[in-house]
């Protein structure tokens, strides 16, 4: 007899997505292992970021673009609609997250470059 009983490994669930396959998906489901949400660039100018803000939403742009957009179209979110009141945050997550991802001396474009990676 053979002692196989039915534990067939304990690594159950336990996927580390890191590569990009979201190319162009629709979004189903909620696989969003590592998408915390924080982009790689200005959702106003998709460019990398210079001087990123965060509103009070929690949404990341460039803070010259959300000045221009908020000088258009007044104080509303781009992403979410919700008003900002003007409200403009150090971006502390985006920051600490490029800080990962290209360490303390690396650039925004560095940075932007992540997305593109994988």
């Amino acid at each position: 007899g053979g002692g196989k009983d039915g534990k067939d490994g304990t690594v159950d669930g336990g996927r580390m997505a890191l590569s990009g396959d979201g190319e162009g998906g629709s979004g189903k489901g909620s696989s969003s292992s590592e998408d915390d949400g924080i982009p790689f660039a200005c959702h106003l100018s998709r460019r990398p970021f210079e001087n990123p803000i965060v509103t009070t939403c929690g949404h990341y742009f460039n803070e010259k673009d959300m000045m221009d957009r908020i000088r258009t179209a007044g104080t509303g979110c781009p992403i979410c609609q919700k008003d900002t009141h003007g409200v403009m945050n150090y971006p502390t997550k985006l920051v600490a997250k490029k800080r990962r991802l290209v360490g303390r001396d690396g650039t925004w474009e560095e940075y932007f470059e992540m997305s593109k990676v994988g």
